[in-house]
């Protein structure tokens, strides 16, 4: 009659077939940077305390893992109901035979997992003195940045598939995100150093915003 398949629940460990499992990981990391600032006073005197400065960075962590000895799951149902004695699977023979190696490697792989994480970030920034009160320069400072992490996992279609004995299945996946910051800082002088007078020197106002975190408004007051 027609074949009726069976589960048996019976765990086994190949003591004589193959040597203990082993992992060989290997990683790649790579790191680009590049940017430029410079001033603006070519534009006017106004401008003259004025910069800037913009830049891009790039970051990339690659890794393979090889799980050597692993058992897979088909590999193993099929050479146990195969009937040719070259490359059937007898998980019976202990310390006392060693199957075939046609048989061991249908059974026993190697396993390719792989995953890799990169994050480029956009950055600029200007600055400068807006006009100047008895005390000093009324300053300011604005920038902003872009951050983008993305993770991917890759794995063997046998851990993809939960097809493995003796190794951590699980699907392979790509997660990203983008995030987005802004901040303002406003520099107010109410007395001068050089006026030798006691007690805070300038008021600063500081406003950052993240996509994910909302705005935070940071007041400080800076004592001479």
């Amino acid at each position: 009659g027609a074949p009726v398949p069976l589960t048996t629940g019976i765990r086994f460990r190949g003591i004589n077939d193959t040597g203990t499992r082993s992992e060989k990981f290997t990683y790649w990391d790579q790191l680009f940077d590049v940017g430029l600032r410079g001033e603006m006073g070519e534009f006017g005197d106004y401008f003259k305390t004025w910069n800037w400065e913009m830049g891009f960075r790039y970051s990339r962590n690659e890794g393979q893992d090889l799980s050597v000895g692993e058992v897979s799951q088909p590999g193993l149902r099929d050479a146990l109901f195969d009937t040719d004695p070259h490359t059937a699977f007898n998980p019976f023979g202990g310390f006392f035979r060693q199957n075939t190696a046609a048989a061991r490697q249908r059974v026993y792989v190697t396993l390719h997992n792989s995953g890799e994480y990169e994050l480029p970030i956009y950055y600029a920034t200007i600055n400068g003195d807006l006009f100047s009160l008895p005390a000093g320069p009324v300053s300011f400072a604005i920038g902003g940045e872009y951050d983008a992490p993305r993770f991917t996992r890759d794995r063997d279609a046998l851990n993809n598939t939960f097809n493995t004995i003796g190794s951590v299945d699980g699907q392979s996946f790509r997660v990203n995100r983008d995030i987005w910051g802004i901040y303002e800082e406003v520099r107010v002088p109410f007395t001068s150093p050089t006026w030798n007078f006691p007690g805070f020197y300038s008021f600063e106002r500081r406003n950052r915003r993240y996509q994910f975190a909302g705005s935070r408004l940071i007041p400080s007051i800076s004592a001479q």
